[in-house]
């Protein structure tokens, strides 16, 4: 099934497939949805989607844009880091989720609405950080104060 030769990293396409295979499942997993769920959204069955998971079946460039879709996931996300180093996957998944909704907004002004979100609800959370700061360093002083 699998070529058993390594590439010049040292990774093999079972390897390889394992991993793709493994983050389907992960992400799956990540949005409570079923297999027979994902494979509707393929116009497949979720033995199919099963057997994707398991490493049984090699998903192709299509199915693999189209669970990416469906799963709200950049498609790099699915690759292994060798394969996009240097690029989104030196981002939290947090952080290519975000990325990925931005990048579904095509409309100019709402793309700024978002981004003058996002710098208000950082400086908010900045403000509490450096308030928490501020609150335990007077209690600690006031625990050493001998008054």
């Amino acid at each position: 099934m699998f070529r058993k030769s390594r590439d010049e990293h040292g990774h093999t396409e079972e390897a390889f497939f394992r991993f793709i295979s493994e983050r389907i499942r992960e992400a799956r997993n990540e949005r409570s949805m079923s297999q027979q769920d994902l494979g509707r959204f393929l116009y497949k069955t979720g033995k199919v989607v099963s057997d994707i998971e398991r490493g049984r079946v090699h998903v192709d460039l299509f199915d693999l844009s189209l669970i990416a879709e469906a799963l709200d996931k950049p498609i790099s996300y699915f690759f292994p880091p060798f394969l996009t180093e240097g690029s989104e996957q030196d981002l939290s998944p947090d952080e290519r989720e975000l990325l990925l909704f931005y990048r579904k907004i095509w409309d100019d002004k709402l793309r700024i609405a978002a981004l003058e979100q996002m710098r208000g609800i950082a400086k908010i959370d900045i403000q509490a950080h450096l308030d928490q700061i501020r609150d335990e360093f007077e209690e600690e002083q006031q625990s050493q104060d001998p008054e």
